[in-house]
């Protein structure tokens, strides 16, 4: 304080020489005090993209005027220019594209099929939410007969914990979130306008946009592979996946095979990788998008 070095009176954690040998450091870096910019419009895709060998996450970096991806902590580290990356990716969104005079059929399959997952979700939490119940009734009976002596505290303690940790991963399977007809017409709506066009759309948005967009259609990311020079992803949001299998079936129009017919046939098992039902959180989520104007998100 004023030119002097004022000696608190907390414990040290350092010596004076070593803070202020610190202190010289940080007066000669020319980069003290320089605010970190963490959103580049050129690396959109950094973190939302893993290595897939390795499972690491993609950051940015530019070199020379060009910016790249690069694996951190890899023990083989790989680099891939954000062009080639980004040009990928604006490939694989395309895959999700329709022709617009094909929008009004896939709405009502779409705006069906929904309605009728969320209504077999709805007599699941009807089922989980009695579940938990008699396992709350389970519980309260061991109370009494601890309470009672009827039981040590030991059988009980051991009884209440699995009980509680049975309560707990069912109340995981129950989603409070709802929702009505008129937001599941809206969510397949957003879907399919966003969907017509998406990889321009996504192409043409500003940083932030290309990050909701694309967390949207692929919400836990998606996997590049150098070697093979390929882009993958383990799940894709509900509504977006069934898109490609819409414009094939409707581009093979096999006589006496309907479209919402061969539609419910090729949809994936309600069990494995993919969850048993869609989150409610999740879709709800699509309806409160807003259209996208002249193919912009």
């Amino acid at each position: 304080m004023g030119g002097k070095l004022i000696e608190g009176k907390h414990p040290k954690l350092i010596d004076l020489r070593t803070f202020l040998a610190a202190q010289d450091v940080l007066n000669n870096n020319p980069f003290v005090g320089v605010a970190k910019v963490f959103r580049h419009d050129e690396v959109p895709l950094k973190i939302f993209v893993k290595d897939e060998v390795s499972g690491k996450p993609f950051t940015g970096y530019t070199t020379r005027g060009n910016w790249y991806y690069k694996t951190k902590d890899a023990a083989i580290p790989v680099n891939v220019s954000s062009k080639l990356l980004n040009g990928m990716f604006v490939d694989l969104l395309s895959k999700y594209e329709f022709n617009p005079s094909l929008k009004k059929k896939f709405g009502a399959i779409l705006t069906s099929e929904l309605k009728t997952r969320l209504s077999e979700k709805a007599s699941d939490k009807t089922l989980l939410k009695k579940k938990i119940a008699e396992k709350q009734s389970l519980l309260e009976k061991a109370e009494l007969k601890y309470i009672s002596d009827q039981i040590t505290e030991d059988i009980y303690n051991k009884h209440a914990q699995q009980i509680r940790s049975e309560i707990g991963e069912l109340s995981k399977g129950i989603d409070s979130a709802s929702m009505s007809s008129s937001n599941i017409e809206k969510v397949v709506q957003n879907s399919l306008a966003i969907s017509q066009n998406i990889s321009q759309a996504w192409s043409s948005a500003e940083y932030q946009h290309k990050q909701r967009l694309q967390k949207m259609v692929f919400p836990e990311g998606i996997m590049y592979n150098k070697q093979n020079g390929v882009v993958r992803t383990s799940k894709v949001n509900l509504i977006f996946n069934e898109i490609p299998l819409l414009v094939s079936l409707c581009a093979e129009k096999e006589k006496g095979d309907s479209v919402t017919n061969r539609l419910k046939s090729n949809y994936v098992p309600r069990t494995g990788i993919e969850p048993a039902l869609p989150c409610d959180n999740k879709i709800l989520s699509l309806a409160r998008l807003p259209v996208p104007p002249s193919g912009h998100f």
